[in-house]
């Protein structure tokens, strides 16, 4: 199972460094999961590139068409955020001492080769409720 944060979905219809290797990486795979506030995440990167000049109107409604379509095949895979989970992760988070940072930050030296980006055990409780879910 593989599993990307929002940035690197993002960064699949962007034009950014190490772009091409996650649109290879995501191709591959199939399908990638994500926890299903990043697909509101990756809408509003888009929202704010149009914001800053960096799509015009018609770029901004093309890649938001491309991103629904490919949220309707299937290429990404939303996993369910309930409060329950939500619960079950604070918990986890404080006991393993893990650190919270975002995949693509200067500080994030590991590469790209991995597809679990960050936090693993909240990714494996996202993974381990979706083999639960019909």
């Amino acid at each position: 199972m593989s599993y990307f944060d929002s940035s690197y979905i993002a960064k699949f219809y962007l034009d950014e460094p190490e772009s091409e290797a996650v649109r290879r990486s995501a191709e591959s795979l199939g399908q990638v999961r994500c926890a299903v506030i990043g697909q509101i995440e990756v809408a509003a990167v888009f929202h704010r590139k149009f914001r800053e000049g960096a799509f015009d109107a018609g770029a901004f409604r093309e890649v938001m068409a491309q991103f629904d379509d490919d949220c309707g095949q299937g290429l990404w895979t939303w996993l369910p955020l309930t409060t329950a989970l939500a619960a079950k992760t604070t918990p986890a988070a404080d006991q393993s001492g893990m650190s919270f940072m975002k995949p693509l930050s200067p500080n994030y030296t590991s590469g790209f080769a991995r597809t679990r980006l960050f936090a693993a055990p909240i990714v494996d409780m996202l993974l381990a409720y979706d083999r639960r879910s019909p």
